[in-house]
């Protein structure tokens, strides 16, 4: 084990050899490794389909010559069991440690199963529960305090939403924001996009009367234009649309990220692209709407050409 070197405090034989022994379905979801406290270093994180597995600090790893693949034998109570090491974290603990079992050096992080088998009890000391939809969460403590058979008396229903409610209320401010600017920029865009198509049109009156005194039907001209136009917004708009929103959405989520405090610790994960599905809906809908406003210019076009040729 570890020692508690400049604690001092003289500890018993029987004490000072124990370790502290953890649980858990899913190892990354501990209060530790979400509040940053712990970040894995080697390895992987324990899945709720791995049997016998545990996770290991640095510090212990490398005091007792220890690697991702070894196996520990844990005894408590005559109880024992082997485990195979998956990770290795580093770290340190929310508070200062007295005793050795209090040390994040000396924190094993096993399985569920293997942790029960050691107290030789299926009793658990918390649960984590997480909505899929956030906006579920107020419906998902209703049905959980109305569950039958539970004695609440002795049992906490901790809600740690409250300690994100400053980072959730910028992201509601964001997201206010945002919707703001993108009906303000597609309206500009619906009121500027038709008068540039019919300034496009007549630009090229010379060029479509000559394609129609050479025997160039007018539908062949248009479904010229509408293949320009898509190109267009495929080329330009498309691409220069992804990455505009790519570098925003990644700086406005690293800003709401540098506003959380000490007591807002959040994981560190990397911001994820939003679905392929998303950029589809978006890209369609300016497609359509492209589509629409090139048939509104064509009769108008087709005006032109017709005066043109007389």
């Amino acid at each position: 084990m570890i020692d508690t070197a400049g604690s001092g405090v003289q500890l018993d034989a029987n004490v000072a050899g124990e370790a502290k022994v953890t649980g858990a379905t899913q190892s990354n979801l501990l209060g530790e490794f979400t509040g940053r406290f712990y970040q894995l270093e080697q390895g992987k994180h324990l899945g709720a389909n791995d049997q016998n597995a545990a996770l290991v600090h640095k510090t212990f790893a490398e005091k007792n010559d220890i690697k991702p693949g070894d196996k520990l034998d844990i005894t408590k109570d005559g109880r024992r069991v082997t485990v195979t090491v998956m990770g290795i974290f580093s770290g340190k603990g929310e508070k200062p440690a007295v005793l050795q079992s209090d040390m994040a050096e000396n924190h094993l992080i096993t399985n569920l199963a293997a942790a029960q088998q050691l107290t030789g009890s299926q009793q658990l000391t918390e649960r984590h529960i997480s909505p899929v939809n956030p906006h579920q969460l107020k419906s998902l403590t209703d049905r959980a305090k109305s569950l039958p058979n539970v004695d609440w008396k002795n049992l906490a229903w901790t809600d740690n939403g409250a300690v994100f409610a400053g980072v959730l209320q910028n992201i509601a401010g964001i997201q206010n924001i945002l919707t703001i600017a993108t009906i303000c920029a597609a309206a500009a865009g619906l009121a500027v996009l038709p008068l540039v198509l019919v300034f496009w049109a007549r630009g090229r009156l010379h060029e479509i009367g000559i394609l129609l005194s050479i025997g160039t039907s007018k539908g062949r001209l248009s479904g010229n234009s509408w293949a320009e136009l898509a190109i267009i917004a495929l080329r330009l708009g498309s691409v220069f649309a992804a990455a505009i929103g790519s570098v925003a959405s990644s700086q406005i989520s690293t800003a709401l990220t540098a506003q959380t405090g000490p007591n807002q610790r959040t994981e560190k994960t990397a911001v994820q692209a939003a679905p392929p599905a998303t950029y589809l809906q978006a890209f369609a809908f300016g497609y359509v709407v492209v589509l629409l406003l090139a048939i509104a210019a064509a009769p108008r076009q087709s005006c032109a050409n017709h005066d043109s040729n007389f």
